[in-house]
This record gives structure tokens, C-alpha cells and sequence, in this order.
């Protein structure tokens, strides 16, 4: 038994591979095909995939004996039964469609084949053949992509754009994954209009289309001077299209569905051509749909995230050493530090060496090209006073906080991780020594696995980080925030335990073994950005087993009042945090409320299972969210 993998492509945001049984399907009990790619994978059981039927053999004539003769030829020379897999889990969006995707088919747990292929472009013309749309109409319908299935069940036809009716293009505004689009159309009336992007990959119907008449008013019409023929009215309508690249071009077509549902027509591709611009394209959003906080989490992931979403391109980074050899016969511990928006904060490189002995390695995450040459040069200048083994990472472009440490993970030696952000100063080495200890004798005991965090202040001593919890709150809709409990209270009010088990820790400065960061697969990319990938880590980890504490110890500093000033516009930062937000309520929130319902009806009982924080004065206690992509990586 043999399968081969045809092809994988997109539609509406599922990945689909065609797949071909060269024997015969029934042999096996049990299929299963996989879909990975550095770390992320997605499994469809046999059960979940859809025939491709054969196409009725055509005809040909040819000759026999001076005479022509019809001969039956079948349409594929391909043996066996093709099947479309269609995957349609969240995670797809975090796949990289610029490196190739590994599918492997399995019988019966036995590997029958396996091939790693590119995500290629579905173009129009093949909707049209009757077979493969039925299998692609059943397997969007498997998964809910009900629209884009009831235009799969019409007789579709492809018509140029000028057949549509009278449309112009007003503007395209591109923006990191996405595309917002405005155009004019004069009859709109109640057609039924979709936006699909022609290589298929992107599909947005009405739900997602904003519309507005068209008053006749100087404004609108200055606003249509393309259209000087035509009268000033009609309806302007905006959408929000996921695109893939870094190009300010992309092509699409209207699709229109008929009444009475039986018939649709694509028109295009047309053209569209604008300028790029990340703060346009949000003020654009907002004006058009409204503040992210409005929105239904559906239409957060359709109208914002494309705009506020990084690139998933593969994660590509040249390598420089510094430093003496790692010594191989110690203990050692990896310190991964990303850097991005200012290289400030070397000065707490430097000082980590000079403060740090043996037994660490420090791994520089440079993610972001507009600092490298700054980071670099003063790195250089400083080759002779380097005394830790150091490993500088030049990242072509910007990955977000998330795949710039999983980046830096794949060049770690050590057996113990510790993640810290740049803003951090270690004044005493010696409660990192301690935490790489409590996990490596951990594992020699053979006891879980631990996440440890730690005490956190800012200049003036006051707490930045003590744990965090996760508690329901107004200012977010009632959704789970990642809070920081005494943060801006000073270190000496706080009189609870000197290790404690908080529900979660930052990942401004965390440790934990490279074998469970290997296991968890690392942060998260579908956080964007620096926000919830550290409370998500966490919660992973306490569901395989693993443990959470925080050493609270004096002598480590966040400076993150400085470094925030210079992270940009606090506008956006909010969005993309509260775009986090949604999606990690959307993980968790059930767990989360479960867990505090237990909480509660355990609360009268005698053993309390961890000591909550306690101070010695009442006071006002300071919240704020947490300061907050799995995709192909290399490392050169």
C-alpha cells in the first residue's frame, strides 16, 4: 500500500492536501494524515477525508486503417483514489506559506507515504470541474465554512470585471498580513457580494463587508473622481483581506451569488495597487468597523488581525560568536534575550558580564534590521571584554516576540532556558544560579518539571513583578487579564513565603529546562508582539504536569518604564494587547472560571493549597495587563 501527496493549497483560510491511495482504501481500518511544520502539527482521521471522483473519460478521435475511430481516454494517467484533507484547526494560521509543509498519510499507524510540499495557488478554473468542487464543497461544509460551501454548490462561471456593473477601486491600504479595501459600487442594492483574492487563499463574504450609501455630497464625489461619469451615489463598501508577501499589489475577484442561490459568478481578477502604511490602515479599520473592544471575537480575527498580525514568513537568522568556547563538560545555562526598537539596552548586556561567572551562555536575539547595525557594532568593540560564550543573531526582518525566542531556543546549548527581556538588570547573579539549580534537581529526582519566575522591581524598589493571576475584569468585557498583583507597592510590605506557586510568571525573566520549553514547543506565535505568550506558557506547562514558582528575592530590575516609552504608539500596543486578550480567553477561559469556582468552594476548608500574597497595611492594589508564531526558522 503506497499513497502519494498530489498537491496542498488554500481556500478561505484551510490548508487542503491531495492526497492519492495507490491500493485499495479499504485494506486499512484506520488512516490518519498529518500536516507539520517546525513544531505545529494537525492530524485528520480517514473517516474526515472526501473522494475526488474520477471525471467521465472524453473522447478522441484517432485514426485506424485510413478511418477515424472514437477511443475512450480516462482524464488522469494517476492510478488509486484521490482524497482532499482539509485542516481547518486555528494553528493553520500560524503556518508559514513561503517553506514547504510536511504531509505524511498513515495505515494502520504504519507510514505509507510522506512528501513536503509548498502551499501552492488554487486558480478559479478549477471550481468549475463537477468532481473536485463536490469533495471540496463537502470538506468546507466539514468544517463550517458554510458560505464559501453553498457558493462550491452552485454552477459556477468566470466573467470579466466590466460585466459586473459599474465598480471602482477608491483605496487599498496594506498593513503587515492585510489588506483593507474601499470601493464604489454603483448598484448594490441587496447583492449578494463576496471579496476572494484569486489565488482563492483569502475569502470574505457580506458578513464581513461594511456598507454605506453614498450620498451626493462634495466630499464623496471629490472622493470618486475616477468615476467623474458616473452620478454620485451607489453604496461604498470596505473589507478587510489577508494577503501574504510584502507587496502593495494583489488581485481579486468579486464574486457574485445569484437570488436564487443556483449561480455564481467570479468577475476579475482586478488589479489592486496601493501604499502601505500600519497606522493608516488601523485608523481606517476603526473608523470603518469600530474600536477593536466593540467587536464580536469573530470579526476582531477578520477586520483586525490581518492588519496587526506579523508576516508568517519563515524565520531566517545569520550567526556570530563572541565570547570563550562553551565549556562542555559543566552545567550550563542559556540566557535568550531579544532585542527590538532601541539597542539601549546593551548596557544591560554589558553589565550581565561582568556580573555573571561560569556555567551561562548568552543568546542575542537582534529582531529588528533597523538597530542590527548599532547592536553589532557595539558588540564588536567590545569583543575582548566579552567573558561569556555569546551567540548574536542577526533576524532578516521582525518575527515578534514569540518566534525570536523560539529562534533563539534552536541555538542554545544549555540545559536550562532562562528567557529575559533586554530592559532587564541583574544586580545578583546568584538568584539565577539558584533557580538553574531548583530545575536541574528537579529532574534528578525525578520530580515535575517547573517554570520558575522571580521578583521584579523597578528603580526605586517598588514591585514590578511578584506572579501573576488571572481574574476577570470590567476593563476588558469581563474577559481573564494577566495581572500583576502588587506592582508599584514596595518589596518590604510583602510578608507571604520566599518561593511561592502563583498561577502564572512573566516572561520578561523566566527559567525553565530545555527539554519542557522542547515540549511545549515554545511561545506561542498566534500572541502577536510580546502579549500573553508568558500566561499561555504557563498554562500549558500546569496542564502536561509541570509547576510554577516564583523566587522572591531582591536584587533583579525591570526597567520597564523606560523601555515602554520607546516601544511606540500606545494606541496600537493596546489593540494588539487586547487582540491577545480575546485570544487568550478564547483558549482559556473556561479552565480559568473552573478553576476559580473550585477555589471558591474549597475556600472554607482548612488546608489552603497556596498562600495568597499578603501585605502588611491595606492598600490600594495596582493592576495593569501583562506587557505583553510557530512557523519554519533557520539559523545561518
Amino acid at each position: 500500500m503506497h499513497a502519494q501527496i498530489d498537491e496542498v493549497f488554500e481556500i478561505g483560510g484551510v490548508i487542503i492536501a491531495r492526497v492519492r491511495i495507490t491500493s485499495d482504501f479499504s485494506r486499512a481500518q484506520f488512516y490518519r494524515c498529518h500536516l507539520e511544520q517546525n513544531g505545529i502539527v494537525l492530524s485528520v482521521a480517514g473517516s474526515q477525508w472526501f473522494e475526488v471522483l474520477p471525471s467521465a473519460p472524453t473522447l478522441k478521435t484517432k485514426k485506424r486503417a485510413g478511418r477515424r475511430v472514437a477511443a475512450s481516454v480516462s482524464p488522469s494517467h494517476q492510478s488509486g483514489k484521490a482524497y482532499l484533507v482539509a485542516f481547518g484547526d486555528a494553528a493553520v494560521s500560524q503556518l508559514s506559506r513561503d517553506c514547504p509543509i510536511t504531509v505524511m498519510v498513515q495505515a494502520d499507524s504504519a507510514e505509507i507515504g510522506r512528501g513536503s510540499v509548498k502551499v501552492s495557488a488554487l486558480d478559479v478554473a478549477r471550481l468549475q470541474g463537477v468532481s473536485f468542487k463536490s469533495a471540496l464543497c463537502s470538506a468546507m461544509q466539514a468544517l463550517g465554512a458554510q458560505e464559501i460551501a453553498a457558493i462550491l454548490n452552485t454552477s459556477i462561471t468566470v466573467e470579466p470585471i466590466e460585466n459586473f456593473g459599474q465598480f471602482r477601486v477608491r483605496d487599498a491600504i496594506f498593513a503587515n498580513s492585510g489588506l483593507i479595501l474601499s470601493a464604489w459600487i454603483s448598484e448594490l442594492a441587496h447583492r449578494n457580494i463576496h471579496f476572494v483574492t484569486a489565488d482563492i487563499r483569502c475569502w470574505v463574504g457580506p458578513s464581513q463587508i461594511a456598507r454605506r450609501p453614498l450620498e451626493r455630497d462634495t466630499t464623496e464625489t471629490e472622493l470618486a473622481a475616477d468615476c467623474l461619469t458616473v452620478p454620485a451615489v451607489g453604496s461604498i463598501v470596505t473589507a478587510v483581506l489577508t494577503t501574504t508577501g510584502s507587496s502593495v499589489v494583489e488581485r481579486l475577484y468579486l464574486v457574485e451569488v445569484d437570488p436564487s442561490g443556483a449561480q455564481a459568478t467570479f468577475y476579475g481578477p482586478v488589479t489592486v495597487t496601493g501604499s502601505r502604511s500600519e497606522q493608516e490602515a488601523v485608523r481606517r479599520v476603526q473608523e470603518v468597523f469600530g474600536p477593536i473592544q466593540s467587536l464580536p471575537r469573530p470579526l476582531i480575527q477578520q477586520v483586525y488581525r490581518p492588519l496587526l498580525a506579523l508576516p508568517k514568513v519563515m524565520a531566517r537568522a545569520r550567526r556570530f560568536v563572541f565570547g570563550p568556547p562553551v565549556d562542555e563538560t559543566a552545567p550550563l545555562s542559556s540566557i535568550i534575550i531579544p532585542f527590538y526598537g532601541d539597542a539601549f539596552f546593551l548596557n544591560c548586556v554589558f553589565h550581565l558580564q561582568r556580573v555573571m561567572g561560569p556555567g551561562f551562555e548568552l543568546v542575542l536575539v537582534v529582531d529588528d534590521p533597523r538597530i542590527w547595525p548599532e547592536v553589532y557594532g557595539r558588540l564588536s568593540g567590545r569583543r575582548s571584554s566579552i567573558t561569556l560564550p555569546t551567540t548574536l543573531l542577526q533576524c532578516e526582518e521582525n518575527y515578534g516576540y514569540a518566534r525570536a525566542n523560539n529562534l533563539g531556543f534552536r541555538a542554545t546549548k544549555g540545559d536550562v532556558i532562562f528567557l529575559m527581556n533586554s530592559d532587564i538588570m541583574v544586580v545578583d547573579p546568584t538568584v539565577l544560579r539558584d533557580a538553574a539549580e531548583t530545575i536541574r534537581a528537579r529532574r534528578r529526582a525525578g520530580g515535575p518539571a517547573a517554570i520558575v519566575g522571580f521578583t521584579l522591581l523597578y528603580e526605586d524598589d517598588t514591585i514590578q513583578h511578584i506572579g501573576m493571576e488571572f481574574p476577570q475584569s470590567p476593563l476588558v468585557g469581563n474577559m481573564h487579564l494577566a495581572d500583576h498583583p502588587m506592582k508599584g507597592l514596595p518589596l518590604t510590605l510583602y510578608e507571604g513565603e520566599s518561593t511561592r506557586k502563583p498561577a502564572g510568571v512573566t516572561g520578561a525573566l523566566m527559567a525553565l529546562s530545555s527539554g519542557l520549553y522542547q515540549k511545549l514547543e515554545g511561545f506561542d506565535a498566534a500572541y502577536e508582539r510580546g502579549d500573553f505568550e508568558d500566561a499561555d506558557l504557563c498554562l500549558r506547562a500546569q496542564q502536561i504536569g509541570a509547576e510554577i514558582q516564583l523566587h522572591v528575592r531582591p536584587g533583579l530590575y525591570h526597567l520597564e518604564r523606560q523601555s515602554i516609552r520607546r516601544m511606540g504608539d500606545a494606541d496600537l500596543r493596546e489593540m494588539i494587547t487586547y487582540m491577545n486578550c480575546v485570544e487568550f480567553n478564547a483558549r482559556w477561559a473556561a479552565i480559568l472560571a473552573g478553576q476559580a469556582q473550585s477555589s471558591v468552594e474549597t475556600s472554607a476548608r482548612p488546608v489552603i493549597r497556596r498562600r495568597p500574597i499578603s501585605i502588611r497595611k491595606r492598600s490600594a492594589v495596582q493592576t495593569s495587563s501583562d506587557d505583553l508564531q510557530r512557523a519554519g526558522s533557520r539559523i545561518d
